[in-house]
């Protein structure tokens, strides 16, 4: 949620005696269970995430997100994930936040600047080969290619802390996608987005003729609850891009992770543990049929049914 005011609310009386009011409103209609937090941008305009506990579905927490608030929370930058990350605090194992798989496959940027709206490719490329390509290199002449995150590679980084780019720096260590991301990430800003043909260009002239380089493309189909543009990810490394499979995303460890609902209705008793084991029986022989081996398959039980002990989800609105 935004508030815009003409007064300072920078001003911690004031932004302090807004939050307690913003507090008592929340209680009136019986939210009680939340932690409300500021974050202050450089035009003076302060927001709050704040954090509802309860052990919701992603649509549940999504319904009460748009209906108490705006929408689950977006994040844009490293700095929102830092704000988001200092709101969960140490004692929250999940949370959801408004990411979840879309239709349509997008080629982004890593940074968070959105779809690739200039492009470079190959001939005859992007070929996706069914997805198992989502991540970009330059290859030699300036053009792009799409192949494997795992592949080895130097690759691109940019600084800037403004917003702005600033310098461009050429890693002539090979890396694949995920870990050059990091990399970059950790010593300067991110891996490079290319926005122009001149700014492509540059980038050509500093790879060495002949070789390859990573530059921040990838491809998925996930976007924003609230329909934000934003393309920044933080994913866990077992997860370097946002592929098929599940189809919301929640931070576990600091890190983004995905994780889907399945609804099952039925006339027989559901608690049933014999019956529990035959539906999730079929279900992990159907997922490893369609090549999905890394996953975990939990009961949630609703209505006044009991429901085995799991960490609860929180969210972030």
């Amino acid at each position: 949620m935004t508030v815009r005011s003409d007064v300072d609310l920078t001003d911690s009386t004031i932004s302090d005696a807004l939050l307690e009011k913003l507090k008592m409103s929340l209680g009136q209609q019986g939210i009680t269970d939340l932690n409300l937090s500021w974050r202050t941008d450089s035009s003076g305009l302060a927001f709050q995430l704040p954090l509802i506990n309860g052990s919701l579905t992603w649509y549940e927490a999504q319904s009460f997100c748009t209906l108490k608030y705006t929408d689950l929370a977006t994040v844009n930058n490293m700095s929102d994930k830092n704000d988001l990350v200092n709101t969960l605090g140490s004692h929250v194992t999940y949370s959801w936040i408004g990411l979840r798989r879309g239709n349509t496959h997008r080629w982004m940027w890593s940074d968070g600047r959105g779809p690739a709206h200039y492009t470079r490719w190959n001939v005859g490329e992007p070929n996706t080969n069914k997805g198992s390509e989502p991540c970009g290199e330059m290859t030699v002449g300036g053009t792009w290619n799409d192949i494997p995150c795992r592949y080895g590679r130097d690759f691109a980084c940019y600084e800037s802390r403004t917003g702005a780019l600033k310098s461009k720096i050429l890693v002539e260590t090979a890396m694949n996608w995920s870990d050059a991301h990091s990399y970059c990430r950790k010593h300067h800003t991110d891996l490079l987005s290319v926005r122009n043909q001149a700014e492509n260009q540059e980038v050509q002239s500093m790879v060495p003729e002949g070789k390859l380089a990573w530059i921040g493309l990838f491809q998925d189909s996930w976007k924003w609850s609230d329909g934000s543009y934003s393309s920044f990810r933080y994913l866990s490394q077992e997860q370097p891009v946002l592929g098929e499979g599940p189809n919301c995303a929640h931070v576990y460890d600091r890190k983004w992770n995905k994780k889907t609902f399945v609804r099952i209705s039925a006339d027989f008793d559901m608690s049933d543990p014999a019956v529990q084991q035959q539906i999730v029986s079929q279900l992990e022989a159907k997922m490893r049929n369609m090549g999905i081996t890394d996953f975990k398959i939990n009961w949630k039980m609703s209505g006044q049914q009991k429901q085995p002990k799991q960490p609860p989800i929180e969210f972030t609105c």
